[in-house]
């Protein structure tokens, strides 16, 4: 009797505790966004969670497409190779990932270009300058 009561109970906290726990889970994505109007039109996402590399991936964006997705051997990494079309537009690009039954929707940030200059290259504010006070020092003790 005790153990039908037992199991009765694991059983229904199992049920309530199930729909918490996701089945695809993300946790870090990186770069954590990107823009349109970049001279490179192609961009590389790591994408980390718990058992990821299993997932396939889909994207419905205009003007992004997914050129490749590859699984390392650890299991918990996925690198989503995507080509950007320069006209394509700021947004929020969804990328699907799926696992059987399950299913996830990341919301990728597409942002616009605003500084198109490209680099402003080098000049004094971006020197360093290295103090090694020991150079300094007189190391002769007599």
């Amino acid at each position: 009797m005790k153990n039908n009561i037992l199991s009765i109970l694991l059983f229904i906290i199992l049920l309530f505790i199930s729909p918490l726990v996701k089945a695809i889970d993300i946790t870090r994505v990186e770069p954590a966004n990107w823009w349109t109007g970049m001279k490179n039109t192609e961009l590389q996402i790591l994408v980390y969670g718990p058992g990821i590399g299993k997932s396939g991936v889909t994207v419905n964006y205009p003007g992004v497409s997914i050129k490749e997705v590859a699984r390392p051997t650890n299991g918990n990494y996925l690198f989503i190779y995507l080509k950007i079309a320069r006209e394509g537009k700021p947004g929020i690009l969804p990328l699907l990932f799926t696992n059987g039954q399950d299913k996830f929707t990341y919301k990728y940030p597409i942002l616009a270009r605003t500084d198109k200059s490209g680099a402003l290259g080098f000049n004094p504010s971006d020197v360093l300058y290295l103090i090694t006070p020991d150079r300094f020092a007189n190391g002769d003790t007599t």
